[in-house]
């Protein structure tokens, strides 16, 4: 937007009309981000705790095992271990252990 109506604007030497439009331009950018944000809110990352073997797991539940945290990628059976079912566990970050 900074391109679009030249440095003027920064300077004090936008009409107010100029000034209107890029109003509008950011209100419809901020409108179409906090869509966005309550999209993945909506089915974003629940943090759970430390892997447990027993539990079952829906898409976007986070855990931590041997140090790394995961995050489900789909609804994960009992038992399946992140780390050795690529199709269930995507690596988010990378531990020590």
């Amino acid at each position: 937007m900074r391109r679009e109506l030249g440095e003027d604007v920064l300077k004090g030497a936008a009409t107010r009309q100029e000034i209107y439009l890029l109003v509008d331009q950011l209100l419809e950018k901020f409108a179409d981000v906090d869509q966005r944000m309550e999209e993945i809110e909506k089915s974003g990352a629940r943090f759970r705790g430390i892997y447990q073997r027993a539990a079952t797991y829906k898409r976007g539940d986070q855990v931590t095992y041997k140090g790394s945290l995961w995050t489900a990628l789909m609804t994960v059976p009992e038992s399946t271990i992140p780390g050795e079912t690529p199709a269930f566990w995507q690596l988010c970050a990378k531990g020590a252990a």
